[in-house]
């Protein structure tokens, strides 16, 4: 197993993740005995050539898709697989990643959004939108980037959400950035995620309106997350950052063994 940090840079811890790569993925009940109680777990089986199946979790739940823990995998699997490219198949969908020199790339689809008013959700806004499909995305322009590094999660909020996960997003006030966001999902883990690469596939069309080529990310989380978003092709959007190995966690930390023969 090896620990990479996710969307890091200056001003940015990223997101953590552990990656595995195992003969036979495990389901929620053996995730769960294998001792990854916290953070990202990611279980990687080799199917052919350039091409792997992927699982993702936090400690008790599943998780659908999970953007930074497929950049992570792709860094893992740098080392051993003489290949630029690779695919990733999970039960919903199929993702691709690129290496280029010591940034990662993964292709998303993006999201088609509805705009709505923005009384829906109890907090002020300068605009909301939300998708349509079940457990779903909510995403809101507010007045302001210090609204956004300001903005509570309170009961209220979780109760509106309805099962669907939060983006709050501004237009930034730094050179270095073109919009800030935040990502809250309370039904599905933690209140706050450090560092979403998924997020993209809402941020792309709903920020379509800057008409730049790119769009530089800062995620205000308390560790920070760095992305650059560009077009993709077939209405996808390239979800563009960099992968740190984290030299400081050790085997020792886990209890995890290699699924050498596991059957279930």
């Amino acid at each position: 197993m090896k620990h990479y940090h996710v969307f890091t840079g200056a001003r940015a811890k990223g997101n953590p993740a552990k990656v595995m790569l195992v003969q036979q993925l495990p389901d929620l009940a053996t995730h769960k005995t294998l001792g990854n109680i916290t953070g990202t777990t990611v279980y990687i089986q080799h199917l052919h050539h350039n091409e792997f199946a992927i699982r993702w979790f936090t400690g008790e739940h599943p998780i659908q898709r999970c953007g930074h823990g497929t950049l992570a995998a792709t860094r893992f699997l740098q080392r051993d697989y003489p290949y630029t490219q690779f695919i990733f198949h999970s039960d919903d969908e199929r993702l691709e990643t690129a290496i280029d020199s010591d940034h990662y790339s993964l292709t998303l689809p993006t999201e088609a959004l509805v705009g709505i008013d923005n009384t829906h959700l109890p907090f002020n806004c300068r605009r909301l939108a939300r998708t349509n499909r079940p457990k779903g995305y909510w995403i809101a322009e507010l007045n302001n980037a210090r609204a956004v590094t300001q903005f509570a999660l309170t009961p209220t909020i979780v109760s509106a959400l309805q099962q669907h996960a939060l983006v709050i997003t501004a237009p930034s006030t730094s050179q270095d950035f073109d919009i800030i966001f935040r990502y809250f999902a309370p039904a599905y883990g933690a209140n706050e995620d450090s560092a979403t690469g998924s997020a993209a596939s809402i941020l792309w069309p709903f920020w379509q309106a800057l008409l730049t080529p790119t769009l530089r990310c800062y995620q205000a989380s308390p560790e920070g997350g760095l992305m650059t978003l560009t077009n993709g092709p077939q209405d996808c959007v390239l979800v563009y950052g960099q992968v740190t190995a984290d030299h400081t966690a050790s085997m020792s930390r886990s209890t995890t063994k290699p699924l050498l023969n596991n059957k279930h």
